[in-house]
């Protein structure tokens, strides 16, 4: 049964993305201060199921198909509909009424402009095609550090931005905060789009997904290509029999005769002889 706890979470953390998107689709100013505040403390904690299935995850070496296709489906539906909100005029436009005039002259309440949630959904787009490329060719395509570093990132401009609107904007060093975070997103999701690209050129035009069989472990089976460990783990004889420790059963490869060697000559040769 613990087997299962991780998807659990993750199912727990996208029923958490649900309501969070409901609290942010604010129709009246009234209430708009305290449906932030729930917003701010349903994200936390979904930011924290987050790293908690990978955990205990990676901890049980319980790692499934069904996480590796929720669980970031689910990351990036919390990142980019939180962007998309930010940058809609429908949400603004209630928190204009609450915001001080100073604010609402020098910019968008939110700091959020739409290219910036069209930058954002464009990466995870172009990831999330690579990725499905490259695992269709077997190979493992995985989060790298610059992926987690820029979900992190993400993570705290959503929480910045939310934690300001709760506060409509009164205190300084939290709306200085927010507009670092939020242009520090921007470049971070670009460059960490950049690192997976270069990943992707080397990975799929150098590495066409076929073990090498001489790189084999203790139990005689093939640990990977040089270039990204991709292979199956499989024994060697079932790849390339010529080349394996083991020959096969039937002799030495290229020394069988031919089915023609073994015919008799036609009649008329064995008369004249």
């Amino acid at each position: 049964m613990y087997r299962q706890i991780p998807n659990i979470i993750t199912l727990a953390r996208l029923a958490l993305t649900v309501v969070f998107f409901l609290l942010l689709n604010v129709h009246e100013p009234a209430t708009f201060t305290r449906q932030m505040w729930i917003a701010f403390i349903v994200f936390l904690v979904a930011v924290f199921t987050d790293i908690l299935d990978g955990y205990l995850a990676r901890k049980w070496k319980v790692e499934s198909a069904f996480g590796r296709v929720v669980d970031p489906f689910v990351d990036k539906l919390l990142i980019c509909g939180a962007f998309i909100f930010f940058s809609s005029d429908a949400f603004i436009n209630v928190a204009q009424q609450l915001f001080p005039l100073n604010i609402t002259n020098t910019g968008r309440i939110t700091g959020v402009h739409p290219w910036m949630a069209v930058v954002i959904i464009a990466r995870e787009f172009l990831i999330t095609s690579i990725r499905g490329l490259a695992e269709s060719r077997g190979i493992d395509f995985r989060a790298d550090w610059a992926g987690k570093i820029k979900m992190f990132i993400q993570s705290f401009a959503v929480a910045a931005v939310i934690l300001d609107l709760a506060l409509v904007s009164q205190v300084v060093w939290v709306h200085q905060v927010r507009d670092i975070a939020i242009w520090t997103t921007v470049v971070v999701t670009v460059l960490s789009a950049t690192t997976y690209v270069v990943r992707a050129r080397r990975v799929l035009v150098n590495c066409k997904g076929v073990p090498r069989v001489n790189e084999v472990n203790e139990v005689n089976e093939v640990i990977g290509c040089s270039i990204c460990h991709c292979a199956p783990r499989v024994p060697i004889n079932s790849i390339n029999p010529i080349n394996s420790i083991n020959p096969p059963p039937h002799g030495p490869p290229f020394q069988h005769r031919s089915r023609r060697s073994h015919r008799r000559p036609p009649a008329a040769h064995r008369l004249l002889a």
